[in-house]
């Protein structure tokens, strides 16, 4: 019965007819509350993060997403989508037993030259910084780590691997 109650949680709601879709995780005790324009991740009292302006491009041409209407509520996954300049992109929040994942599915090529950039900005108390390996974020304050953010990955369009690593300069996480 405890296993029907935990993925019952886990599960998109609406809050009130406001456009926020909120997930529950209590496998990793975090909480994420989705809008049109952001997304704030809460876990243990004090530690949170608002992700911002979603930001997708391939050089000079990074560009800030259009909003998008959060779509999902009863499933575990929500998506949202909108546009970086020509190109279509889903934005995807998925909530599981071992993460709470986001996602960028980029429909077609955008503008510019070189690789796709994904930016984003963070909103914190917490002190943020990226590992030594570039494969996590993490939020931390004068107690330890209280947010971990990880396992980035990016695949090409025939669904092969790419490179991928994290930065931070400043507030963005790129």
């Amino acid at each position: 019965q405890r296993q029907g109650i935990v993925a019952a949680l886990r599960q998109a709601r609406s809050a009130d007819g406001s456009g926020i879709i909120t997930f529950t995780n209590p496998d990793q005790q975090l909480t994420a509350a989705i809008r049109s324009t952001e997304v704030r991740v809460a876990g243990r009292p004090g530690a949170a993060v608002t992700f911002r302006e979603p930001r997708i491009g391939r050089g000079a041409n990074v560009v800030v997403l259009t909003p998008g209407v959060p779509t999902g509520t009863g499933t575990a996954q929500v998506a949202l989508a909108r546009r970086a300049g020509t190109a279509a992109v889903t934005e995807y929040w998925t909530n599981d037993v071992h993460r709470l994942e986001q996602r960028f599915v980029v429909h077609a090529r955008p503008d510019g030259v070189g690789p796709v950039e994904v930016r984003q900005t963070l909103e914190t108390s917490l002190t943020a910084a990226i590992d030594k390996t570039g494969q996590a974020l993490i939020l931390a304050d004068n107690s330890g780590e209280r947010l971990r953010f990880g396992q980035p990955a990016a695949w090409d369009a025939d669904g092969r691997p790419l490179p991928m690593r994290l930065t931070l300069d400043g507030h963005t996480l790129g």
